[in-house]
């Protein structure tokens, strides 16, 4: 290296070199596939995304659609959102997803509930 008032001095050179060798490893190592990074965090998996198929159709076979349609309608929309960010390999996004349909879930289930309760106590006809 030439330097214009000319050549770099030994410390100046060996300074550069050590900086370089040692900012090479931290652009070159990765973790592997899935271990690393929000894959450790976030684990939604088809496996979730089917145990909430099933209980919607479980919710659905219950009346759901009848008692609870708009909160029905979303939590259908909601669970092909998750799908389609699972299948995108968006992690996150589909973990998101999921948590939204959830409360969805959870709010299908108190109408259900009231209206049950509501049939046995002789008011919900």
């Amino acid at each position: 290296m030439i330097h214009p008032q000319g050549p770099l001095p030994l410390a100046m050179r060996t300074l550069f070199f050590a900086l370089l060798v040692l900012a090479l490893p931290g652009c070159t190592f990765w973790p592997d596939h899935g271990s690393g990074g929000a894959a450790e965090r976030f684990t939604s998996d088809q496996r979730s995304i089917r145990d909430y198929e099933i209980i919607l159709q479980d919710l659905e076979r219950r009346g759901a659609e009848r008692w609870a349609a708009a909160e029905t309608h979303k939590a259908r929309t909601t669970l092909i959102a998750a799908k389609q960010a699972a299948a995108g390999g968006l992690a996150y996004d589909a973990e998101q997803d999921l948590a939204l349909l959830w409360f969805h879930v959870q709010t299908i289930e108190k109408k259900l509930n009231r209206q049950r309760a509501g049939l046995r106590t002789g008011a919900g006809s």
